[in-house]
């Protein structure tokens, strides 16, 4: 088989097949669209015409019972027979005339016997009523109910809708309603039915039809194009209603199938409802006949193309391949063939032109990757270095200064764990846009050299650092008017994974030539500006002093002085009782790292813990102090009274360890000291950076016997949710509040406020910083558990602890 035959085969095979699913698709979902359209539409009319309709019939039968109750029929039926057309019909005439006026549906009123016999009537017209009510008013209207009656009579068939009511009269000689009264006559009103083809005028379209019929079968009231005018009795009876009171069935009418659907309105009332299936089909079936030929024409058309390019495709290329291989064979590896052929010559003359194109590619890309970062595009740390070293070496000929910024995202980690490393990556590329079109960007050349045509870079060092240069700046206050520029940039919300956004960065600058005479010391100057902003709080930009050098320089002289305090034995534990102040015995101790530095003396712990805090020095001191305190338990052993539990201070960055539980577990194994003495004291702060996490871990500890108090409650932020989700025991109060709670104010307040939330929850309370014995009466007043403070003991050695406990000169208070 040629190759033309062959294209002339799928071609119609491609467009024969789309052509029969698409038909039998499409019958599918329209039949199914209209059947489901027919029937909401006939769900929604059911329920709007069911409302109207039950509305209509309730209006009927409390005017039928306004008017059987009336007074004057009572006294009408009691007037001997003969005298009754002189004595009471004027009057029962004026009666019906004005409930004639007021309800203009009413066409007839009639006063029928006890035995169902014509009394009298009155008519809105000239038309006759039936001279007896018949065996159904006589058989079914005993309950003295108001009923609703279907039937041919006051003015040919199924022109009126009956309301029937006994007229009765009580032992007290009243007309009324009540079952214990004795039947005297029948009022029968006739009502137009009027309403109920109203009801039905707009309800209509070609797939529903919508009707009221009778118990028997019999169509009252429909629209013009009904099928049918009765309901067999067959039909009726095969409806089985729900408890709703509704029923469906499928029906064959001359030949159409219908699905009948009724709603029971009152005692034999129905509210109908018909689907034509046929007229459905017939409608999907004329769809089809229209967008079946213009799809057949369509595909023709794109077949006929098909064929045309695929013949222009095969054959044009094959000179162009030979001639492609005789100069790769000349060593010209990059071809620039146009082919549009996919088959094997195309796919194969294709294939020397991308041996080429990918050759060209990578080395582009090599070049690319070493001077330009792949995420954003910026250049890298690479290409900064380069071009601030040629920007130095202009601004040092031209005698001008420049600045350079040292540029950090805040919190950025946060992003990463939050919303995943897919949209930090996606905060980075909308970060760089920003600084790019908030700071004039340079035109680099990534080859042998680097140049410059204007004034101004932006680069990403790395991570969710980025770098800026800005040259010929006249002042510093330039320099500034851009830090300040990119901070407000970068402070706007950014839309990520479908939200809102914000961060915030630290800036940091630095001149040339005051703060560096090189590039390396320029940008190691910024970054040390930076980490000062990051101080001051961060979003916020700071511009190169040499005091920041010289607090770098202390900062690093701190640190190791830490970490050889360590080596060498400096650092010692003293210890704080905790007092139960019901019992006023000891119930605890407070571990309190002391440094005592050979040349500093005594160093606060305020000024080496937060540093500890910002670097990796707080896992070797919270490691020391939990082995020391350890030890120290296990020196004290028996002596130490039962119960009483020693308190160990837990860093946030301890906390976040995913091997925290099994470290406190091991290292107290490793003491043979029981979990049951240990006091875990966590602050507020630790559980907010990542409270999911913390609460794992303290639960698992909780579990293992270890008690956990939350520290500096009152200073963070202290919400009755937190408190309820978190696993803690206790909540220890800050000293910052209980200093002021012998006075009457907004402290003493606050103080009272969470010891009745804290026993409320179950949650024990520990008072900081007890000073006086007024501050110990008001706690002692409102329930507080524990308490801890100068005016029990200052922290104290280890060596001093169980002298104090023989001694305990504190409960003489």
């Amino acid at each position: 088989m040629g190759l033309r035959l062959k294209l002339i085969l799928i071609s119609f095979l491609l467009g024969l097949v789309p052509l029969l699913l698409t038909c039998v698709g499409a019958y599918w979902y329209f039949e199914n669209k209209l059947r489901s359209e027919a029937l909401h539409y006939q769900q929604d009319m059911l329920g709007q015409l069911e409302l109207n309709a039950t509305a209509e019939v309730h209006k009927l039968k409390q005017v039928t019972r306004q008017i059987a109750v009336d007074g004057v029929l009572g006294k009408y039926f009691e007037t001997n027979v003969d005298v009754r057309p002189y004595l009471m019909q004027p009057a029962v005439l004026r009666l019906f005339a004005g409930y004639g006026r007021i309800n203009p549906s009413i066409k007839a009123i009639g006063l029928y016997g006890a035995e169902g016999k014509l009394d009298t009537y009155f008519s809105l017209g000239r038309e006759k009523v039936a001279a007896d009510l018949g065996a159904f008013s006589r058989d079914e209207l005993e309950d003295n109910q108001v009923r609703v009656i279907l039937r041919d009579g006051f003015g040919g068939p199924r022109q009126t809708v009956e309301g029937v009511v006994p007229v009765i009269r009580d032992a007290r000689n009243k007309t009324t309603l009540q079952r214990e009264s004795r039947v005297m006559g029948y009022v029968v009103v006739w009502y137009s039915i009027e309403p109920w083809q109203e009801m039905l005028k707009q309800t209509e379209q070609r797939n529903a039809k919508f009707f009221f019929v009778s118990d028997f079968g019999e169509v009252f009231v429909g629209g013009e194009n009904l099928e049918f005018t009765n309901l067999s009795v067959d039909t009726m009876q095969a409806m089985s209603v729900d408890e709703h009171g509704h029923s469906q069935v499928h029906l064959e009418v001359d030949d159409h199938n219908l699905l009948l659907s009724l709603r029971n309105l009152s005692e034999g009332f129905w509210l109908g409802a018909l689907i034509d299936e046929d007229a459905i089909n017939s409608s999907v079936l004329n769809f089809l006949w229209v967008i079946v030929p213009a799809l057949l024409v369509v595909l023709l058309l794109t077949g006929l193309i098909f064929y045309l390019q695929v013949l222009r495709m095969v054959i044009g290329p094959v000179d162009r391949l030979i001639d492609a291989t005789r100069r790769v064979a000349q060593g010209n590896y990059k071809q620039p063939l146009q082919v549009n052929s996919k088959d094997e010559l195309g796919e194969l003359a294709l294939a020397f032109q991308h041996m080429g194109e990918k050759l060209d590619e990578s080395s582009r890309r090599i070049r690319e990757l070493a001077f330009f970062d792949p995420l954003t595009g910026l250049p890298n740390r690479s290409t900064l270095k380069r071009t601030l070293t040629a920007a130095i070496k202009k601004s040092n000929r031209d005698n001008s200064k420049l600045a350079v910024f040292f540029i950090d995202l805040d919190d950025f980690k946060k992003v990463n764990d939050s919303l995943g490393h897919a949209a930090g990556d996606e905060l980075l590329i909308q970060i760089a846009k920003r600084l790019k079109d908030n700071i004039r960007q340079s035109e680099v050349l990534a080859a042998d050299s680097v140049v410059s045509s204007r004034n101004a870079l932006v680069s990403r060092r790395g991570g969710d650092e980025f770098n800026a240069v800005i040259t010929d700046i006249k002042q510093v206050h330039e320099a500034a008017v851009v830090a300040e520029r990119i901070i407000e940039s970068l402070n706007a919300p950014i839309m990520l994974m479908g939200s809102e956004t914000c961060v915030s960065a630290s800036v940091g600058v630095a001149i040339y030539p005051g703060d560096g005479d090189d590039a390396d010391t320029l940008l190691r100057n910024a970054d040390l500006a930076m980490y000062e902003a990051k101080a001051q709080g961060k979003n916020n930009y700071h511009i190169f002093t040499e005091a920041i050098n010289q607090q770098v320089h202390e900062r690093l002289s701190l640190e190791h002085a830490i970490h050889e305090g360590l080596r060498k034995g400096e650092f010692e534990l003293y210890y704080q009782p905790k007092v139960h102040l019901q019992t006023m015995q000891v119930i605890g101790l407070e571990a309190l790292i002391r440094w005592n530095h050979p040349e500093r003396g005594l160093v606060s712990p305020a000024e080496f813990i937060p540093l500890a805090e910002e670097s990796h020095l707080i896992f070797d001191l919270g490691n020391w102090v939990l082995g020391e305190a350890l030890n120290q338990l296990q020196q004290w052993g028996a002596h130490l009274p039962e119960g009483v539990r020693v308190a160990i201070n837990i860093s946030p960055r301890q906390l976040a360890q995913p091997s925290i539980v099994s470290q406190i577990i091991d290292m107290a194994g490793h003491f043979g000291v029981p979990l049951q003495r240990l006091d875990l004291e966590v602050t507020e702060t630790s559980l907010l950076e990542d409270e999911a996490q913390a609460s794992q871990h303290l639960s698992a500890l909780r579990r293992h016997g270890v008690t956990i108090s939350l520290d500096d409650f009152g200073t963070g932020y202290s919400s009755l949710t937190f408190l309820r989700r978190l696993p803690i025991d206790a909540v220890k109060i800050d000293r910052s509040f209980v200093s002021q709670i012998a006075f009457e104010g907004e402290d003493r307040t606050i103080v009272q406020a969470i010891m009745d939330m804290c026993l409320k929850l179950g949650l024990k309370i520990v008072a900081e910083g007890i000073e006086s014995a007024d501050q110990l009466s008001f706690l002692v007043a409102n329930d507080c558990h524990e308490a801890q403070g100068y005016m029990f003991s200052k922290p104290m050695p280890a060596d001093q602890v169980l002298a104090f406990l023989r001694q305990p000169e504190y409960l003489a208070i």
